[in-house]
C-alpha cells in the first residue's frame, strides 16, 4: 500500500491519500484511489504514514474493495 504525499510547508496539516495503481502494471498513477482529483497535487509517495491522518474517503474505498 503506497500512500500519496505533499511535502514542503503546511504538510503536517494535510492529510494522506492511498495512492492508485495501474492493474497490468502495477505502476503508481499518483492519482488518489477516493476520486478526488480535482487541485490535488501530489510530488512523493511512501510506504508510512508518517503520522498524518488517511483521508477518510480513501479509507472508505479501501474497506469496499
Amino acid at each position: 500500500m503506497r500512500y500519496l504525499l505533499k511535502r514542503g510547508r503546511g504538510s503536517l496539516r494535510r492529510v494522506v491519500h492511498l495512492c492508485g495503481h495501474d492493474q497490468i502494471s502495477g505502476e503508481p498513477t499518483m492519482q488518489p484511489i477516493c476520486g478526488r482529483s480535482n487541485g490535488l497535487t501530489f510530488d512523493a509517495t511512501s510506504n508510512v504514514l508518517w503520522g498524518l491522518p488517511l483521508c477518510k474517503r480513501c479509507r472508505a474505498a479501501a474497506r469496499t474493495a
